[in-house]
């Protein structure tokens, strides 16, 4: 076990999967995020088709020189970090008003994550997305026992 938080276990990950980062990376991950949003949309029956068109534009490298040249901007930079730690922070808000054990969770989700690499430890990423694929070892997340804390 990880003397380590959720969070920084799930930054090393990256460090591991994406030791590269650059403009790209950075317009391939607000995609995915993107998509988690949309596919909590879409599980909760509401509208996210303008969001997953977003998402699909961003994975698919749309604005990749805009989005470069927006981070050279140390205030776009501070805005977009205030933005992401937010996005942590309201994240657990509903966890909590539906009674929801979010750190379990999340420590199964980053477990689920860690068994995505290669059986030698290495990432496999799709050619044509980037997007770190699921390995042999590859274990869901078993959530049931998170969803109703007391």
């Amino acid at each position: 076990m990880s003397n380590l938080s959720p969070t920084q276990r799930i930054y090393q990950w990256f460090q591991k999967a994406f030791p590269n980062r650059d403009d790209r990376l950075f317009e391939l991950q607000l995609g995915v995020m993107l998509e988690e949003v949309t596919e909590l949309l879409q599980e909760l029956g509401l509208p996210h088709h303008e969001l997953q068109e977003t998402s699909d534009h961003l994975k698919e490298g749309r604005y990749t020189d805009y989005l470069g040249n927006a981070m050279k901007d140390e205030a776009v930079r501070v805005g977009v970090l205030d933005a992401f730690g937010d996005i942590t922070v309201t994240t657990v808000g509903p966890a909590y008003a539906a009674g929801m054990d979010y750190e379990g969770a999340l420590l199964e989700i980053v477990r689920s994550n860690d068994s995505k690499f290669a059986e030698d430890g290495s990432p496999i990423y799709n050619e044509v997305t980037g997007k770190l694929m699921k390995g042999p070892l590859y274990s869901p997340p078993v959530l049931e026992s998170f969803t109703n804390k007391k």
